[in-house]
């Protein structure tokens, strides 16, 4: 993986984080006589929490190990993605012209991942107890403090809705059209 996110045969990295809590994903499952859950991948519910925890892996596992440069973190997780898209350069690069969208990050900051670090409502965490080095400190939106040190400081409903378009040279340049 790491040789295709430098070599460009991997252009964007993502997340759907589509979490749910242990109850949510058993709800179809079955039990033993026992009591014990019976082991069935094709009846649990399916979805992960990831979308938190992307950066700070590509940060550690990365950028801090060496696998990859920050700018090509900053390819895969913005401008890759927004040119992809068709939103680019109103988003992906911070540029005149541009919604002044960026995360801080503390490249020598080490967090342990738990349940009570992440954001998501649910009661485990799949990364339980791994350590990250790197990790977003700040995000700023349109200029404005939305996130520092993990809390939010945004206005609900403040994004805006932009319109776009899967760009078709990137559909043709990589035989998907």
């Amino acid at each position: 993986m790491w040789e295709g996110l430098e070599d460009g045969t991997i252009l964007l990295t993502g997340s759907d984080d589509c979490t749910f809590d242990v109850d949510e994903k058993s709800a179809f499952l079955e039990k033993n006589e026992d009591g014990t859950w019976k082991q069935d991948f094709t009846k649990v519910v399916n979805g992960i929490s990831g979308i938190e925890i992307r950066l700070p892996l590509l940060l550690s596992e990365g950028v801090s190990k060496g696998r990859i440069s920050i700018n090509k973190v900053c390819e895969l997780t913005s401008t890759n993605i927004a040119k992809i898209y068709g939103c680019y350069p109103q988003k992906g690069i911070i540029a005149p012209g541009s919604d002044a969208d960026i995360v801080l990050v503390d490249m020598e900051k080490e967090v342990t991942l738990s349940k009570d670090v992440l954001h998501n409502n649910i009661s485990y965490c799949l990364h339980d107890g791994f350590q990250v080095k790197g990790y977003p400190v700040m995000t700023i939106s349109k200029g404005k403090v939305i996130v520092e040190n993990g809390e939010f400081k945004g206005q609900q409903g403040s994004g805006d809705f932009i319109k776009r378009k899967i760009n078709p040279e990137y559909l043709k340049k990589y035989g998907l059209n």
